[in-house]
This record gives C-alpha cells, sequence and structure tokens, in this order.
C-alpha cells in the first residue's frame, strides 16, 4: 500500500493543555504529534482518500457501467439472470 501523499503545511493555535495532552496520547501511541493530529482529523471528519489500485478500480466500474445491459422491466432483468 503506498502511504506517500502530498502535504500541505499549515499552523494552527492550540490552547496549551490541549497541545500537552495530544502531545501526551502521541508519544502513548509511539506516534509523532503531526502524525497523531492528522488521524483524529481525519477520523472526526470521516475523510478518506481510496488508495491508486482503489481509483483505478472505481475507473473500470465506471466505464463498464455504461456499456451495462439496462432493463425497462422486472421480467426482463430477471430472463437475463436466468440465461
Amino acid at each position: 500500500m503506498n502511504t506517500t501523499s502530498s502535504r500541505k503545511l499549515t499552523s494552527i493555535r492550540l490552547n496549551s493543555n490541549l497541545y500537552e495532552h495530544l502531545n501526551r496520547l502521541a508519544k502513548k501511541d509511539n506516534r509523532s504529534f503531526n502524525n497523531y493530529v492528522e488521524t483524529l482529523l481525519s477520523y472526526a471528519s470521516d475523510f478518506s482518500e481510496p488508495n491508486k489500485e482503489t481509483k483505478i478500480a472505481i475507473e473500470k466500474s465506471r466505464k463498464e457501467r455504461k456499456s451495462a445491459e439496462r432493463f425497462t422491466d422486472i421480467d426482463s432483468l430477471i430472463t437475463s439472470l436466468e440465461e
């Protein structure tokens, strides 16, 4: 799995106590502060970015869907499934 992705440098102001709390949790989890906060933000915002393999599969599926057989009634769908 490719874990390399582009990063955007940013700066945020945190309450000192919150910073210390997050830093302790990051160390306890054996992670960098940056990685820990980024992971928390990803989970909290339900962010997910598919990897390269998944992106290729999504594109393939979209192309196949365009050429897929269409049905106007249930009987023709069932007949097609029985073939």
